[in-house]
């Protein structure tokens, strides 16, 4: 039986990218085997799942799960993550996410994404020997999809005496606390994530598997940047790698570059017959080369932006209004403007003849910041 350990982690390689279907693959072999459902029950009994159905037995509960996190995977767009915008990602996830999640945000309704590097760990549980307070198991990937809290694709399961007396013939306990029932009609789209981590598999081999779970609703709020060694560090990481995947659906701000990487059709055919749904293309996300655009120019002079000085500015965030127009119209109003998170990259602003003066740490958000900074240059 695999299980998350940090030995899995010093002998831990990402995949190639063109091997992510088959990584796929054997996942989806693995939770459709007894050895998944065992274990998933043994979780549930050991309190080591965040988010259980509430059934009368645990093996009742780990079918559910099992089976849901196949359809999931059997419909994920495949992404993979290159090095150098893990590291994008890790310092996104770190900053707080102030803008209400919107479905504008979400890539795919269901996806598959594998990270070149780490994004975030937590202490082993077996790491108990010498040394062991350096050791922590990395979260590697992940995989999401919508969830609307039944135990679809699943039926005929007896519920918990606890969960009936509520009036539920479905429902989840949360080890954090309370109950998560199906989706009202009234409520926001809910996204289940699963977390992957290194595991040691039975030949000795490092192998992914699932490891934790998490769910969260269109319209939530990320006050906080993510905390390096804390169990929702991969929901921030996953959420960060949207918003940077869709940054150009809601600006003219490109952040990332996307290669296909086309999955043969005679794999493709064999995938099918497996149940899988998706294509098997996989898409490489890498740092734009695309050139940046220019600095808004002001209205008035006709020769746009003057600059007595040169700055370099750091990566931040900015809240960028998608209605830029109508802005002070809708605020003065009393309204509230839609805005979304886009993430600027490190730059310098004014010519290379120009003196340099020190770089600027933009602290507020808000879209114009650095405008506002270099209006006094």
């Amino acid at each position: 039986m695999p299980y998350a350990h940090p030995d899995a982690a010093a002998n831990w390689s990402a995949p190639k990218p063109v091997q992510l279907p088959d990584v796929r693959r054997k996942l989806l072999a693995w939770h459709d085997s007894p050895a998944a459902v065992q274990r998933h029950a043994l979780l549930f009994q050991g309190r080591a799942s965040a988010l259980v159905p509430l059934t009368h037995g645990p093996h009742e509960g780990a079918h559910i799960m099992g089976t849901q996190e196949i359809e999931r995977l059997t419909r994920a767009r495949l992404y993979f993550v290159d090095e150098a915008m893990t590291a994008v990602v890790n310092r996104k996830a770190a900053r707080p996410r102030p803008v209400p999640l919107t479905a504008a945000r979400v890539p795919s309704p269901y996806g598959f994404l594998v990270f070149a590097s780490p994004v975030g760990s937590y202490p082993s549980k077996h790491a108990l020997g010498a040394g062991a307070r350096s050791r922590h198991v990395p979260y590697v990937a992940v995989s999401w999809g919508l969830w609307d809290g039944t135990w679809a694709p699943t039926s005929g399961i007896t519920p918990h005496p606890k969960l009936a007396e509520q009036g539920f013939n479905e429902g989840w306990k949360s080890f954090t606390g309370g109950f998560v029932t199906p989706t009202e009609p009234d409520e926001p789209q809910r996204y289940w994530f699963t977390a992957y981590t290194p595991s040691i598999g039975a030949d000795g081999r490092s192998i992914l598997t699932w490891d934790t779970e998490a769910v969260v609703s269109l319209g939530h709020v990320f006050d906080g940047g993510a905390q390096p060694q804390t169990g929702h560090v991969f929901v921030r990481a996953t959420i960060a790698a949207w918003d940077l995947l869709t940054q150009e659906k809601v600006s003219n701000q490109p952040i990332v570059d996307i290669e296909t990487i086309e999955r043969k059709p005679v794999k493709s055919r064999q995938d099918a017959r497996k149940g899988i749904e998706d294509g098997g293309d996989v898409l490489v996300v890498s740092a734009t080369k695309r050139r940046r655009r220019p600095p808004r120019q002001r209205s008035g002079s006709g020769a746009g932006r003057s600059y007595t000085h040169r700055r370099w500015y750091d990566e931040h965030d900015r809240q960028h209004c998608m209605n830029p127009h109508r802005h002070r119209e809708v605020v003065e109003g009393g309204g509230q403007c839609h805005h979304e998170l886009i993430t600027i990259p490190e730059h310098w602003r004014g010519d290379a003849s120009l003196p340099v003066r020190e770089k600027v740490i933009v602290l507020d958000g808000a879209d114009g910041a650095e405008d506002a900074e270099d209006a006094g240059s």
